[in-house]
């Protein structure tokens, strides 16, 4: 998706704005290790260890969890110290959760609206351009 909106980007209607939104989320490292651990499960998912015990060999790419790590790590890095002190918690551990949760899913819903915002501005053609209305909650808040 991000080698197609690149490539978009020159047919787009207003080239700055659509620029800056690809921009959002083409440098966001969240983003990159959530797509990661998403490609990492859809190769071999939870059967990444069963795959391992047939085969007698380990896979040369990462398991599901390790992509999971990465990006849990990364937003940690990434989280106030305040919240990051909660972890340290046993009774504050599922706020801290919760909290880092929540910081991926709101970068997830920015990459959601630049998808809509770039399909709108024909990046992706024209059938994206009539469909992007459908991938966006009328009336809700853009985060970027």
């Amino acid at each position: 998706m991000f080698a197609r909106a690149e490539s978009g980007l020159i047919s787009t209607v207003h080239n700055g704005y659509s620029t800056a939104t690809f921009s959002r989320i083409n440098g966001s490292e969240v983003l990159r290790l959530l797509f990661e651990a998403f490609s990492q499960y859809g190769k071999g998912g939870r059967f990444h260890h069963l795959n391992t015990l047939c085969d007698g060999a380990p896979s040369d790419w990462p398991t599901p969890q390790d992509c999971g790590a990465d990006l849990d790590a990364h937003v940690y890095d990434l989280l106030p110290e305040a919240t990051r002190e909660l972890v340290m918690l046993p009774t504050r551990f599922h706020e801290y959760a919760q909290t880092m949760g929540n910081f991926i899913a709101d970068e997830f819903v920015v990459w959601w609206c630049a998808l809509h915002r770039l399909a709108a501005q024909e990046c992706f053609g024209e059938l994206a351009k009539q469909m992007s209305g459908a991938i966006w909650v009328p009336g809700k808040t853009k985060p970027i």
